[in-house]
């Protein structure tokens, strides 16, 4: 990687994967499809869970488990979408 003062006083070329500018849009695509992955992930079991309903008396197990995926895969999500709003303000 060549900074572009070295490159300007040393005549080398720049390619476009050095340009700074450039890296944070591959952090923006991960963050994105991250938060997508876990959101969708988090509905799934929601939708599951609300879908296949057991007593709790007869399956604990079945609604706690569920519950904390969602919980988890929720909060991952949230996360990389509050991530992703954070490099947007940042890279402005």
């Amino acid at each position: 990687m060549i900074c572009r003062q070295c490159a300007a006083v040393y005549a080398l070329p720049v390619s476009p994967k050095d340009d700074p500018s450039s890296r944070g849009d591959g952090l923006k695509t991960y963050l994105l499809i991250t938060g997508l992955i876990f959101g969708l992930f988090a509905a799934w079991h929601l939708f599951e869970l609300v879908s296949q309903w057991r007593s709790p008396a007869s399956d604990p197990w079945f609604t706690l488990t569920m519950a904390l995926i969602v919980v988890v895969s929720g909060a991952l999500s949230f996360w990389a979408f509050r991530l992703l709003k954070a490099t947007g303000r940042a890279a402005s």
